[in-house]
């Protein structure tokens, strides 16, 4: 039996649907009962089919693979903003973004395809924003805990290409990129200064210290690694700096990277990858979604060697501004090498966190985190 929600679901759907066709008409929608729904941090996610037919002949039909990222309107005041934030991302930056790429001659699909929305209002109607489901487009979350170098580099290149669109849409008008995506620049979450998140953050590093000093060789990392995490504990949000500071993802991990593959015979080769969930975007610094991305996602030897696949990143960063015909006298090695200094070790907390949800290797990771962070002198 349907719940209120599902029936809303389907009932806003099928209305955003039905406004933006044209010679076509919707006929039903329903849920897809080949697909499964995930709950997300921030919304849920619900797939669905809808079914399309032309007014003018009524054979030709086709089906719309679509999901569904709703939040009920009873979310607090933090899970709305973030829903707000994805929403302008898809309804606003988006299109923005593409018409920079297609101007430049470069292929700007970096994400799912947007067909609309219900923002958040006063009445019961829950938000919603409906996506291209990529599953049927042949995308999945890579199935490996960690990418290779190749599949890394490939993603990286993705990467400081997206990040390369919001540095020339600052510098083609700076004042509209201020004012028009105001939403999106600032943060949702602020670290908190009550008492309660103190006592939080100070029992997480306590938990911290008692694991790295039950391992002789990892005791002497303690105080640094203490050090760190009050310094992250009390800042706020890393200040962003110019000229790399951009608009970030800013939850750059394996689960919303999905990967398109093309089979030939036997070989397995990357032809694609697409970026989801942007409730968390943040204008900063790209650094911190590349950190971010490489100590949780990628292998140990990349992990060991970061300052070397952040060089990659810099060579692939400058040739996308290039090529989005910005000027890049002002993007010097040097400053990227103290962009790197400054915030790769700001995510360091971050990953604790994440990697706290896979309690059975947690403890073996926090090592190999606090000895990577050690050897590339983030420590």
């Amino acid at each position: 039996m349907m719940t209120t929600l599902d029936k809303q679901v389907l009932q806003i759907s099928e209305r955003i649907i039905s406004e933006i066709l044209a010679n076509e008409k919707v006929t039903t929608v329903k849920y897809d009962a080949l697909d499964t729904t995930e709950g997300h941090f921030t919304s849920t996610v619900k797939a669905l089919e809808v079914f399309v037919t032309s007014i003018s002949d009524c054979e030709n039909k086709r089906t719309m693979k679509l999901i569904a990222k709703v939040l009920e309107n009873r979310g607090n005041d933090y899970l709305k903003l973030a829903f707000r934030k994805e929403n302008e991302f898809y309804s606003s930056l988006i299109s923005v973004y593409n018409s920079i790429g297609l101007g430049s001659y470069v292929e700007a699909s970096i994400t799912p395809n947007y067909f609309g929305s219900n923002i958040l209002s006063t009445d019961n109607e829950p938000g919603l924003i409906l996506l291209e489901n990529l599953k049927y487009s042949g995308y999945r979350v890579y199935p490996e805990r960690y990418f290779d170098l190749d599949l890394a580099n490939f993603i990286i290149y993705k990467m400081s290409y997206f990040h390369s669109l919001g540095i020339a849409l600052k510098r083609r008008n700076r004042k509209s990129f201020e004012e028009d995506f105001k939403n999106l620049i600032e943060p949702a979450l602020l670290n908190s200064n009550s008492v309660d998140r103190s006592s939080i953050n100070l029992k997480l590093r306590f938990e911290i210290r008692i694991l790295l000093q039950k391992r002789p060789e990892m005791e002497k990392f303690c105080s640094r690694v203490d050090a760190l995490l009050e310094k992250i504990d009390n800042m706020k949000i890393p200040q962003p700096k110019e000229p790399f500071c951009t608009l970030i993802h800013n939850d750059l991990w394996k689960n919303n990277i999905l990967i398109k593959y093309h089979n030939n015979i036997d070989v397995l080769s990357t032809i694609d990858i697409k970026l989801i969930d942007f409730q968390f975007v943040l204008y900063n610094s790209p650094i911190r979604d590349l950190a971010y991305f490489v100590f949780s996602s990628c292998c140990l030897e990349i992990q060991k060697d970061f300052r070397k696949i952040a060089m990659f990143y810099y060579e692939c960063f400058v040739k996308n501004l290039e090529t989005l015909k910005c000027d890049t006298s002002e993007f010097t090695e040097s400053r990227f090498i103290e962009e790197v200094n400054e915030y790769a070790p700001t995510k360091f907390k971050h990953l604790i966190l994440l990697m706290k949800k896979t309690p059975d290797i947690f403890e073996e990771r926090l090592m190999d985190l606090v000895k990577c962070h050690a050897e590339n002198g983030f420590l």
